[in-house]
This record gives C-alpha cells, sequence and structure tokens, in this order.
C-alpha cells in the first residue's frame, strides 16, 4: 500500500485575496496551534503591558517609559534564542534611509544657516522605537495558527479591559472616590507614568469611563474599537462583541468611533453596509425611545468641534494643517527633511494644535521622512495576510488619530498585532502536485 505523504500547507484559501486568516483545523476544533513556551510567555507579558500598564512608566530624560518597550526588545531576544528571528531585508534598508534623513535634519537645522536646532534625544528615539520593524518572526507554516493564539489572548485582555471600563461607568454613580477614574494616585511616583493626561472628563453629571487601566478615555475607546473589529473580522463571538460595544459606547470618545467606522467601511461592500444602516438604525430608534440612555445625543454633537478652533477634534484635525502649511518651506532644506527632531510641538502650541503623525513627520522630517515611515509601517502591515480592517484600523489610528509617532506603547501595539508575523512561506509547485496526486 502507498504511504500517504502529509505536507504542511502554506496556502491562503481560495478567494482570500491575502485578506483573510483561515482557522486552521486544529484551531476550529478549539486547540490553537500555539508557539514555543518560551515565545508565548514573552507575547503574554507584552500583551498584557500593552493593556494593564498604560498608567506605568520610568523617567528616563524627557520621557516616561513603560514596560511595553523592553518587553518588545526581550520579546526579540527569546525569539533570537530560540532560533526564531529573522531580518525583513526590505525593512532594514527602509529604516537606514529613515536614520540617514533623521540625522541629516538634524545636522542642517543645527549646523546651517542658523537653523533652530533640534533634539537629539527625539531623533534617537524614533530610532529606538521603530528598530523592531527591521525584525520578523521566522516564517513558518504554522505563523497563521501562532497569529491566531496571539489574537486570542490580545481579545481576552482586552475583554478583561472592557469589564472594568464597564463596572468603572456604573460604580461611579455608587462609589465617589478619585480613584476610580485615576489610579495613578495609587501608583508610587517613581513608577507612575508621567505627563499630562485628561483621565477624569465630565459628560453632564457623570465621566466617561477610561476603563481603569488606560491613561485617558480615547486610549480606552480605541482599544475597545480594535477589539470589536477584531471580533467581527475573525471570531465572530457575538457576547464579546457586545461587551467590547458596550464599553466603546460608555467612553464617549470620538476616537474609537472613528476607528470602528474605518473597521466596518473598509474594504466597502454594499451588504455589509446594508447591515450597518439596518443595526444602527435599530439601535438609535431603541436609544431614543427610551430616553436616550446612551447619551448619543453628546457624542453626535461633537461633531461640530470639527469648525470650533480650540476644540479637540479642531486641534487633532485641522489646526496641524495649518501647523505644517506655514513652516514646511521655511528653509532651503525643510520641505525634503524638515525643520529639526522634536520641535513640532513647540511650534504647534502658538496654533493650539496636537501633534499627529502625520503633521509631525512632515514638520520634522520633511517629504523624505514622510514618504520612508509611511512605507515602512504600510509595508510591515500589508506582509502577513490578515483581515484588511486590521490593517486599516492600525494605520490610521497610527498616522492621523493622535500624537503617536514616538509613544512606544502604540508602536509596539502595531508591531505585536502585524508588523512582527511575516508573509506565509510559498509552497513549492512540487510538494503541492505530490500532496494532490496522493491524497
Amino acid at each position: 500500500m502507498a504511504e500517504k505523504l502529509e505536507f504542511a500547507s502554506t496556502q491562503l484559501p481560495p478567494h482570500s485575496h491575502t485578506n483573510y486568516v483561515a482557522v486552521p483545523k486544529a484551531d476550529a476544533m478549539g486547540e490553537s496551534i500555539r508557539p514555543r513556551p518560551a515565545i508565548r510567555y514573552a507575547l503574554v507579558a507584552l500583551i498584557v503591558s500593552l493593556v494593564m500598564t498604560d498608567r506605568l512608566g520610568i523617567a528616563v530624560d524627557s520621557l516616561s517609559l513603560g514596560p511595553s518597550l523592553p518587553l518588545t526588545y526581550g520579546l526579540l531576544a527569546v525569539l533570537l534564542m530560540s532560533g526564531w528571528l529573522a531580518i525583513d531585508l526590505p525593512a532594514l534598508l527602509v529604516y537606514i534611509g529613515i536614520c540617514t534623513v533623521a540625522i541629516a535634519s538634524y545636522w542642517l537645522n543645527a549646523f546651517m544657516q542658523n537653523g533652530t536646532p533640534g533634539t537629539m534625544g527625539s531623533m534617537f528615539l524614533l530610532m529606538v522605537i521603530y528598530l523592531p520593524f527591521v525584525f520578523s518572526i521566522s516564517a513558518h507554516p504554522n505563523n497563521r495558527g501562532h497569529w491566531l493564539w496571539t489574537m486570542r489572548v490580545l481579545s481576552n485582555t482586552l475583554l478583561v479591559g472592557a469589564a472594568a471600563g464597564i463596572i468603572q461607568f456604573y460604580a461611579q454613580f455608587v462609589i465617589r472616590a478619585p480613584w476610580l477614574f485615576d489610579i495613578s494616585v495609587l501608583i508610587p511616583e517613581g513608577i507612575r507614568a508621567q505627563g499630562i493626561y485628561n483621565s477624569t472628563i465630565p459628560v453632564g453629571s457623570f465621566f466617561k469611563a477610561n476603563g481603569i487601566f488606560f491613561r485617558e478615555p480615547s486610549n480606552f475607546s480605541y482599544m475597545m474599537a480594535f477589539g470589536l473589529v477584531m471580533e467581527l473580522a475573525i471570531f465572530k463571538r457575538v457576547k464579546r462583541m457586545f461587551c467590547f460595544g458596550l464599553a466603546l459606547i460608555l467612553s464617549y470618545s470620538g476616537t474609537g468611533l472613528l476607528a470602528l467606522a474605518i473597521g466596518l467601511l473598509l474594504p466597502l461592500r454594499a451588504r455589509l453596509l446594508l447591515r450597518i444602516g439596518i443595526a444602527a438604525a435599530v439601535i438609535l430608534t431603541a436609544n431614543s425611545l427610551t430616553g436616550d440612555p446612551l447619551n448619543l445625543a453628546f457624542t453626535f454633537g461633537r461633531t461640530g468641534e470639527f469648525t470650533a478652533p480650540g476644540s479637540s477634534a479642531y486641534a487633532r484635525y485641522v489646526a496641524p494643517m495649518q501647523v505644517v502649511d506655514a513652516f514646511i518651506s521655511t528653509k532651503n532644506w525643510s520641505l525634503w527633511v524638515g525643520n529639526g527632531p522634536g520641535l513640532f510641538l513647540r511650534t504647534a502650541a502658538a496654533f493650539e494644535a496636537h501633534d499627529p503623525t502625520w503633521a509631525k513627520l512632515l514638520f520634522e522630517y520633511g517629504l523624505l521622512g514622510f514618504i520612508l515611515m509611511l512605507g515602512l509601517v504600510g509595508y510591515k502591515l500589508s506582509a502577513f495576510p490578515a483581515p484588511f480592517q486590521l490593517r486599516a484600523v492600525l494605520f490610521a489610528n497610527w498616522l492621523v488619530m493622535g500624537g503617536y509617532l514616538l509613544i512606544p506603547e502604540t508602536v509596539c501595539f502595531v508591531y505585536l498585532v502585524l508588523a512582527l508575523w511575516p508573509s506565509p512561506p510559498l509552497q513549492s509547485p512540487s510538494r503541492t502536485m505530490a500532496k494532490e496526486k496522493l491524497a
């Protein structure tokens, strides 16, 4: 009797177009394909740090360094010792280009034509935060199963955050203690994240949920939106969708709603739009008939902020355009390599503008830095065949929803979810034919 040969399938399912992740049979039976123990522990530690330790940090110069960035490098060390670390050559070349532009921006603005010097610390921080993008897990037939296991752990951890936010919101009507919305008062100063954050934001007679572990409702809302999009795109567990959706609503933050809209609408499909429209109509009708218990009138009323100078939306999305327009061409080199690392916020204060990634890149590193950095992140997000919705939400949040260029937690989250994972290895035609003949 001819022996039946088995080869690990690494091909994408039919009609995937690299936007769909097939659940392996082992995963479908509830037995996810798991990475090696040491790698699992490193992944879990990083996930917990990204969701649960937003308020922890140690002062390093002007930076409040949380556990996420050291744990990311710790994961790379574990991968190296396990023989699972790979260098992504295209990413390495782009990263070298980014470092070159950053050095040129600092040098030109510090020593040419009496320019305003940038901050060397900001330049080095950029290099350190994005260096992990040069590395990935080695390509392996089980990478897809390992990624799915990682996303399950991430969903479980985010679910804890959702439960904390929901309990926090309703507990405020019974518990009046300040720590309910700002647990930083309970954290020793030596390990407390530094900075000015709006943890306690009123909405009428109550406060927005921030999930206890997160510094601001906007951070909490984004994570809840991402958890909801992840469930919709991969696991489709209705109870979890409800929990993430309720937590998102109770945050009363436009950041999460914008992320959710991107995740739901991209890629655009008529049937999906119809379902979303029906669901929205049902929710809005039920909410209106019951006296607006979700206080959606407040949420929808914030759309006017985009035209109101001084408002949060105006500072995030409109004022940065004014800063870039005013200074992009003030020097011979500023259009190409920018006005110097770390200088955007000094200038933006006069415009009452925040520092979204796209504006900070253009202002500090010019068109060359902007193109190279978008190329690096875009390339890393597109390598692994994950659902398009996850890529779109990660990229949009990093680029336009906040000042995340040099926020280690945000960049490490992007790295963990997709940039860490390589494109699956292609199966050779000879092996594919042998499998089809002998199966």
